[in-house]
């Protein structure tokens, strides 16, 4: 009777670890890391991009607008971002072409409003700052070494495109993934993104990799970052 116990409950431990290694969740500790990042939000999508992640268990970086950031309809969707360990930076606070300013005054005025909203939502000051459609000018250039921020490239997804379809953006990101690399993205405007991101997120880790926030990549890469500098990987 007693062997009859153990071999039932021998049988029950190898179907629970079969449906584990079934889960795409359930991968093989890794040495290889990525920084999934997205710009512009919070909006409408927010919040079901935050639902794969956290099935997903991933951390990622949203670089916000600081207008969004403060409206009311995403009060919600931004405490979700914060209370599941995701990381807030800066992408203005509305967005412009920086490269076409012609002086310091608007280009601070408008980072500072942004990290001002990002410090009254989460209580931090943040440090990275990712220019819209990563344009800038040596006015821009100024203004993030005056304000001691750090410039977060990455690998441009070009996903705010329609003509980038859920499938060429699976097969752009896979092309260019690399230990270290950081990853651009929109958790706004056409769906594509929404439609490729649980394929992504599996394809990526069939490949060996994890995800991790900017500062984690940074810290795992042992980087030695300086304020007004540009990193498009670590």
């Amino acid at each position: 009777m007693k062997l009859h116990r153990v071999f039932i409950f021998a049988m029950i431990l190898l179907i629970a670890l079969g449906g584990c290694a079934s889960n795409k969740g359930a991968f093989p500790k890794t040495d290889k890391w990525i920084a999934l990042t997205f710009n512009g939000g919070p909006s409408n999508n927010t919040g079901e991009f935050l639902d794969i992640m956290k099935h997903n268990d991933i951390k990622a970086t949203f670089f916000v607008s600081g207008f969004n950031l403060e409206r009311d309809i995403y009060k919600d969707v931004v405490q979700r971002m914060i209370d599941e360990g995701h990381e807030i930076a800066n992408n203005l606070y509305t967005n412009v072409n920086l490269a076409d300013e012609r002086s310091r005054q608007p280009i601070r005025d408008n980072i500072l409003k942004a990290q001002n909203a990002i410090k009254e939502k989460t209580g931090s000051d943040n440090k990275y700052f990712r220019p819209p459609m990563l344009n800038r000018n040596n006015f821009v250039d100024d203004v993030v070494l005056e304000l001691g921020l750090i410039y977060i490239g990455g690998y441009n997804t070009d996903d705010w495109d329609y003509d980038v379809g859920p499938s060429i953006l699976t097969e752009k990101v896979l092309k260019n993934a690399r230990n270290g690399q950081i990853i651009i993205m929109h958790d706004f405007g056409n769906n594509n993104t929404m439609e490729a991101f649980s394929d992504l997120v599996w394809e990526l880790r069939k490949k060996g990799y994890g995800f991790v926030t900017v500062s984690e990549l940074a810290q795992r890469s042992k980087a030695n970052l300086a304020s007004g500098k540009w990193y498009d990987r670590f």
